[in-house]
């Protein structure tokens, strides 16, 4: 039976050295019984972290997205704060 094959897309910031145990393209990976065909290229814009995408998946593991989530949530934070202050001024008063 032939071995499967996977293609992964990886965006990084900066060339990787081949000693960083990365796959490579056209590994065997025993654990999920596939070979992987990496393509990597440079993504500048990234300060760090990586993007994947697997097929039509995207895994954003860069500190840009990671940024966003952390403001998303400290501005519902935010939010949330001043709606809860307002509405016990309006009880107070």
């Amino acid at each position: 039976m032939p071995a499967k094959r996977a293609h992964r897309q990886l965006a990084i910031g900066k060339q990787l050295r081949h000693q960083s145990g990365r796959p490579r393209k056209g590994q065997y990976t025993p654990s999920q019984g596939l070979t992987v065909d990496l393509e990597e290229s440079v993504d500048s814009s990234l300060l760090g972290g990586l993007i994947v995408r697997v097929g039509d998946r995207k895994y954003d593991g860069s500190v840009r997205h990671k940024v966003r989530v952390l403001r998303s949530i400290f501005d519902e934070r935010a939010r949330q704060h001043i709606y809860q202050t307002r509405a016990e001024d309006a009880a107070t008063a």
